[in-house]
């Protein structure tokens, strides 16, 4: 019951704040659904039902009051074929066999999407605030840092890959691994923001994140920390400066491998029947295997086509060999819920973005200052994104919403200067005002300095 009260604590706390003050629910949008997550674990099922209305409700809020009057203003791209997913997968929940299920699942899916188009909007029409995105970020790295210390205080939550392993992770278990390796993503970008405040905290917090996932040992994590690590390579500038604070980083790093390494070598030695599988062992090759297989000979071409059973398929799928487990990747279980239609059209979601991207690096010059952080965050989310696409957590709503919310900030802002390109290169030698909403209506004298993809109503 306690849980329960939190939630309804936090949930009524954060809902106030969407009607007071707009810009600071959107930093502490990531925040509140991370906190409703780890307490939402130690929930009750009687009332998870009732907990997870309740988020829906305050979900909904916050995307009407963010864009009730720009949403029809902005080109959002992958809109159209994103609805088009939607609306398979709602009308088929109507005839699924756990309808109930297959809708609540649907309106996650909704949920998780429009979320991009929502923070999109918001970001085209106003500059990032980068102190406020690093305090969002610092406060991200002190709930995933205390969540661990309390679970391995109080013994409770994931306990690794074995009993007496020593390392339990409270709330964080599953695809909830990949936001952490999301904050180390965005502690990336926030450093390397020409205005940015002091950071010593916030780097002291990322080398003890990435400590705790070198530790924790789950792989999909680490593709976000590779992804990472790789788009810095290609965008973002290496000088003396980023040299020192990289070798301060490893001395840290290698300090505290002291106290993490033993509990690294028995996690190892947990997961050695992980890693001793060949690909072909592999569940999600497995599933993925199984289940075109069996679409591709099911003499049923509407199935093949618009799926089934939305979000429903434990025991729906290769006969029932699977037992218990629903499919983890995500491209099957679009496959499985809305078809090959629903599939291609969820592909041509991420495409659409993506052509978006190349456009507006086409129209910007490179003398913008942050535009290569900006370009480094953008390749970062979405390859992340894409990849674990294959990998699971379709329906994680704070994974997928984080994921989002950083590709949407990449896109707005590269947006936004795009159509004040004229006025843009002023601004940013000031400091970042807290919002600042284009509101100019379109004349013969700036007609040239904005994009086709906003237009503002005069």
């Amino acid at each position: 019951m306690i849980p329960f009260v939190i939630i309804i604590v936090f949930s009524m706390a954060y809902a106030s704040l969407i009607f007071i003050d707009k810009e600071l629910s959107v930093y502490y949008f990531i925040p509140y659904n991370y906190l409703f997550d780890l307490v939402f674990f130690t929930t009750s099922e009687s009332l998870a039902t009732v907990s997870t209305v309740i988020r829906v409700v305050v979900l909904l809020a916050f995307f009407v009051q963010l864009n009730q009057e720009r949403f029809f203003n902005v080109s959002k791209p992958g809109f159209g074929v994103f609805l088009a997913v939607f609306f398979i997968l709602l009308i088929s929940s109507v005839f699924s066999s756990q309808n109930l299920k297959s809708l609540l699942e649907t309106i996650k899916f909704f949920l998780i999407i429009f979320s991009f188009f929502s923070f999109f909007i918001f970001y085209s029409y106003n500059l990032l605030n980068i102190i406020l995105l690093k305090r969002m970020v610092f406060f991200l790295a002190l709930i995933t840092i205390g969540n661990i210390l309390l679970s391995n205080i109080f013994s409770f939550g994931w306990g690794g890959y074995s009993d007496n392993v020593g390392f339990y992770t409270g709330g964080i278990i599953s695809n909830m691994w990949y936001i952490p390796a999301l904050i180390l993503l965005a502690t990336i970008a926030v450093l390397n923001f020409h205005q940015r405040g002091t950071t010593l905290l916030l780097s002291i917090a990322a080398i003890l994140i990435l400590m705790i996932l070198i530790v924790a040992l789950r792989r999909s994590a680490y593709i976000i920390l590779v992804i990472s690590a790789l788009s810095a390579l290609l965008f973002l500038k290496l000088n003396l400066k980023v040299i020192r604070i990289g070798a301060v980083f490893l001395v840290l790093v290698g300090l505290a491998s002291l106290v993490f390494l033993p509990i690294l070598e028995r996690q190892i030695v947990a997961r050695n029947k992980t890693f001793d599988k060949g690909v072909e062992e592999e569940s999600r090759v497995k599933e993925t295997s199984v289940l075109w297989t069996e679409r591709l000979e099911d003499s049923s071409t509407f199935k093949f086509l618009l799926g089934e059973k939305p979000f429903n398929s434990t025991g729906n799928y290769g006969k029932g060999s699977f037992g218990d487990r629903p499919l983890h990747v995500d491209m099957n279980i679009i496959f499985f819920s809305a078809g090959f239609v629903g599939l291609v059209l969820y592909s041509m979601f991420y495409i659409s973005i993506f052509i978006r991207y190349v456009n507006l690096s086409y129209k910007i010059p490179a003398k913008y200052k942050d535009l290569f952080v900006y370009k480094y965050l953008f390749f970062a989310a979405f390859f992340s994104l894409v990849a674990l696409s294959f990998s699971g957590g379709l329906n994680a709503i704070t994974f997928r919403m984080f994921g989002f919310f950083l590709l949407a900030i990449a896109l707005g802002q590269m947006n936004y200067i795009n159509a004040t390109r004229k006025t843009y290169s002023r601004k940013i030698i000031k400091p970042y005002p807290y919002e600042a909403i284009m509101s100019e209506p379109l004349t013969d004298d700036n007609e040239d300095t904005y994009d086709s993809f906003i237009t503002i109503k005069k």
